[in-house]
């Protein structure tokens, strides 16, 4: 066995265990002081966290400088991870804080900064900022919502040249002011009206503009309404505008579209020969049936007729009535009735109307049945202008039950303001006015006129031949009635001794008045005008049999409802049913 010399020996055990210790030391070897793993951290402008790492091997304490920001855990020994937090910033610029973390050795600074919010308007759930809407809706679902998306003061307005069919829901809010510069949803109702046209659709934009700043943010939104359908006069076009004016006037009535028209209930065609056009443009002539009576009741709308009648080109009679909750409605009735040519016979009983389009009655150039009742007129000349250019055409005038109020509050109109507004409801009354004489000048040749269960007052006027041509008052005139109003003084001579006074059914229909009058005083003509028209009383005069054989032959009969309703029949001459029935 061979032994190293003893001086080779202790240097050996001197290097093994210099390498020893040398290998202790590297294990035990740990951080001095203190350390982060960075010096500035960023959060965003909604709030959020970030984590710092910390190296030391001391002791530690973290305190924010910064009342937006914390620091959690708040102290410690040795490495730590800790989470900075921050709410949402509530400033348009950035914002800077310090974290302070302390040991014995000293004081270690972390930066802290939060991006602000832009100013801003806009809206995240459209796209391009873009809106699209049907041609119609119910009048009750006509609007759209828009939600924008922002956190500065802005105004909400549509322009002036869309505000005829675009417009703020009145309920609806119209500026946004922002409690913090956090963007914030603020929904925003935007109303339309229906397309009529089927050229194209139509276009608007509501603006969102910012208030109070000199360099303003302005968002627009764009709104694109679908064209109308297309519809051609014809048979087939006589459906389409027929299924579209009932829906639009949520109309009760359903019709079985699997048949034909000509098997349609409250609908009347008659073979036509006549031009078919498509787009201006001569097609052909054709000979088919065509709808020349249409009735439509039990509707609901709060606009007038739907502009689709227009293509029912060869109306002769047309009824809609009994609108939901008419009293409550003053509805201005538009001009597409005026393009119905041939309508000879027209009731709108029921339907809220205030007003008549200009013009009517010249533009109307075949009507001579008009049935007015039950709606929300205030005074007659807003029917006597319109129709004045109906003249002698005009030969039945039905306008009964224009009573917006009604029951104990208007049977005294000495509590009834000369504005006409009841006091209690705060509403017009309805037809409050005193007959003037050109409603009879007007319409000389009326055969037909019901004044009935109005709040007419005073007298009825006087009439003298020379105001009439061949210089007789109201040759026609076979049945006028004026009962439950508020007139009162003598009945005018003329209808003392008119020809047709026999046929008036006077006790009824023209001597009950109802009520006290404008002066407080008993609603009733004098009695002395009452003895002198019945005095030397004629007979009704017959009229030529044979024409009203010949007419009544050619009628349908009324229905049960039509008789005890005492409305105008679907198929018009309704003047020749008032005799009948």
């Amino acid at each position: 066995m061979n032994r190293l010399p003893g001086a080779m020996l202790l240097c050996t055990c001197a290097f093994a265990l210099a390498s020893l210790m040398a290998c202790s030391d590297d294990d035990e070897k740990q951080t001095s002081g203190f350390e982060l793993d960075t010096d500035r951290v960023e959060l965003p402008d909604n709030g959020g966290e970030v984590k710092v790492h910390i190296s030391t091997d001391e002791a530690w304490s973290v305190a924010s400088k910064s009342d937006w920001c914390m620091v959690t855990p708040a102290n410690g020994v040795g490495d730590a991870v800790c989470t900075v937090k921050a709410d949402s910033s509530y400033m348009y610029a950035e914002r800077e804080g310090n974290v302070e973390f302390r040991t014995q050795r000293g004081t270690y600074t972390l930066r802290v900064a939060q991006s602000g919010y832009e100013r801003t308007i806009r809206f995240e759930k459209l796209t391009d900022d873009t809106l699209h809407i049907p041609h119609y809706r119910e009048l009750e679902q006509s609007f759209v919502d828009i939600v924008a998306t922002s956190n500065v003061a802005y105004k909400v307005e549509v322009p002036a040249q869309f505000a005829d069919w675009l417009s703020i829901d009145s309920k609806s809010a119209t500026e946004f002011k922002p409690q913090t510069t956090i963007p914030r949803d603020q929904s925003f109702r935007i109303r339309f009206k229906t397309h009529v046209e089927s050229d194209a659709d139509r276009e608007g934009y509501v603006t969102f503009k910012e208030t109070g700043r000199a360099n303003a943010i302005e968002k627009k939104v764009r709104i694109i309404q679908s064209a109308a359908p297309r519809i051609y006069p014809s048979r087939t076009g006589d459906s389409l505008a027929i299924l579209t004016v009932a829906r639009m006037l949520n109309a009760g009535v359903q019709w079985n579209t699997s048949r034909p028209i000509t098997h349609w209930s409250n609908v009347v065609t008659r073979p036509i020969t006549y031009d078919y056009y498509e787009d201006g443009k001569f097609i052909e002539t054709r000979t088919e049936e065509r709808v020349v009576s249409l009735r439509i009741a039990l509707i609901q709308t709060k606009e007038s007729l739907p502009a689709q009648i227009r293509y029912l080109d060869r109306l002769e009679t047309l009824i809609v009535m009994s609108n939901a909750n008419s009293y409550l409605l003053s509805v201005e009735l538009g001009p597409e009735i005026t393009e119905l040519k041939h309508l000879k016979s027209l009731s709108l009983f029921g339907y809220g109307i205030a007003k008549l389009p200009e013009g009517m009655g010249e533009k109307m150039e075949s009507l001579e049945e008009l049935n007015l009742g039950a709606n929300s007129f205030t005074k007659l000349s807003d029917v006597i202008g319109p129709l004045k250019g109906m003249g002698k055409r005009l030969k039945y005038l039905h306008m009964n039950g224009c009573r917006i109020s009604d029951g104990d509050n208007v049977k005294n109109l000495a509590t009834i303001p000369a504005s006409g507004i009841d006091p209690l409801t705060g509403r017009p009354v309805g037809l409050m006015d005193q007959v003037p004489s050109t409603l009879f000048t007007t319409f000389p040749e009326l055969e037909y006129l019901n004044l009935s269960y109005n709040l007419l007052y005073g007298h009825l006027p006087e009439l003298y031949p020379e105001q009439f041509e061949g210089g007789e008052i109201m040759p026609k005139l076979r049945y006028i009635s004026v009962n439950l109003n508020h007139f009162s003084g003598d009945l005018p001579k003329w209808m003392q001794q008119h020809k047709y006074r026999g046929c008036w059914a006077a006790d009824a229909l023209i001597f009950t008045q109802e009520g006290k009058t404008r002066e407080g005083k008993t609603s009733m003509f004098s009695k002395e005008s009452e003895k002198a028209f019945y005095q030397d009383m004629p007979d009704c005069p017959e009229e030529d049999e044979e024409a009203m054989v010949s007419a009544m032959k050619s009628l349908p009969p009324l229905t049960t409802e039509e008789k005890e309703m005492k409305l105008p029949s679907l198929y018009g001459n309704w003047r020749t049913y008032a005799r009948m029935y």
